[in-house]
């Protein structure tokens, strides 16, 4: 097998490619060379060493202070460095990534620059609103039409792929590898009955990231103040729009808020176990929850993960007082659902292994 690239430069890509790399581990497959573009360089080294996972290439890539353009110019171009001394060695048959950041439509776009097969792992995801969200809706869209094969998680996310006109040869429903990487990681502890008495809280996308954030906030406090029984965990972000704010220590005297700062994946699991609602405006944390039976109420006008928003696991938030407090009290005065999960059934990375291997 001749070398096949899987490029990847945050945390979540790194967590839902996690059991891909143990796939090709356990089969001792290889060819495969991993690559670390840099994108979130101050979160990826703890998952490293946790994980005992070492890339084959670390870029040296820079943030620019979260200017999209300058992190986009800086990755795309570390990537062609990077190609053109690997192909004086060997030739490159295939780039794989996963998702859609900024790492993934660089590493999708020089694979379409260098006439390579682009594999996407995750395709297909939509909200058919480039400004929801931004810039992930665009980067998906556009991965689409240079990709080579799509491994979607779900059959919506195929359906989404055809009204666009993709080919269904090129388009195989996998499973979503965040169901292989919960099921995996969860191994290492002993999961036991707790209360669950957590309300966990994250926002960062950009689309938030004004009158929308402090709205958020107020409300956090209104139900921390009535919910005394209950401790609210608001977890920060690298974003420094997003630090900056929480930095400020908003929730100061309200005993059962806290801001805490980013957890290591194996403790964020630990705290899932513990907690009765998530508010949140991430796509990531929407596929998670259902593996942990928590309800979710999504902090976004339009979700790509819809599957959970149609089996009533997740809920649309309303950005007004009354209907925003209304629905956390029905949620969490609720009887928990049983969960199906609709995102797979923790099989995808060995589907994503033989397809490649094919």
């Amino acid at each position: 097998m001749k070398n096949i690239l899987i490029i990847f430069g945050t945390r979540p890509e790194f967590i839902k490619l996690l059991p891909l790399f143990n796939e090709i581990k356990r089969n001792g497959l290889v060819g495969f060379v991993s690559v670390f573009s840099g994108q979130q360089s101050d979160l990826l080294p703890d998952l490293f060493s946790q994980f005992k996972f070492k890339p084959d290439y670390v870029l040296q890539t820079t943030n620019h202070n979260n200017i999209l353009s300058f992190s986009f110019a800086n990755i795309l171009n570390q990537l062609q460095i990077l190609y053109e001394e690997l192909k004086t060695k060997s030739n490159i048959e295939m780039i794989i990534a996963q998702g859609d950041t900024t790492t993934a439509a660089c590493a999708a776009m020089m694979a379409f620059f260098c006439g390579i097969r682009f594999t996407h792992i995750e395709a297909g995801l939509r909200t058919n609103d480039l400004a929801n969200p931004f810039p992930e809706e665009f980067y998906r869209t556009m991965i689409s039409r240079i990709t080579y094969m799509h491994c979607v998680p779900t059959k919506s996310a195929m359906e989404n792929l055809l009204s666009e006109g993709i080919s269904p040869n090129s388009i195989e429903v996998t499973g979503n590898t965040i169901v292989d990487s919960v099921k995996m990681i969860c191994e290492n502890y002993s999961q036991v009955e707790i209360k669950r008495d957590v309300v966990l809280i994250t926002c960062h996308r950009r689309e938030n990231l004004n009158s929308n954030f402090i709205f958020l906030m107020n409300q956090i406090i209104v139900l921390a103040k009535r919910y005394p029984d209950l401790r609210f965990k608001w977890v920060s972000h690298t974003n420094p729009l997003v630090k900056a704010i929480l930095d400020l220590n908003p929730f100061l005297n309200i005993q059962n808020l806290e801001v805490i700062l980013p957890l290591n994946i194996l403790d964020l699991y630990k705290l899932y176990d513990k907690t009765k609602l998530i508010i949140t405006d991430s796509g990531g944390i929407q596929e998670e929850a259902i593996s942990f039976n928590i309800p979710v109420m999504v902090f976004r006008n339009k979700t790509e993960r819809i599957e959970s928003i149609q089996s009533g696991y997740s809920h649309y938030c309303s950005f007004e007082h009354d209907p925003f407090q209304t629905m956390f009290e029905e949620i969490i005065n609720s009887m928990p659902m049983e969960m199906h999960n609709p995102y797979g059934d923790g099989q995808a990375a060995k589907r994503i292994i033989s397809l490649i291997k094919k």
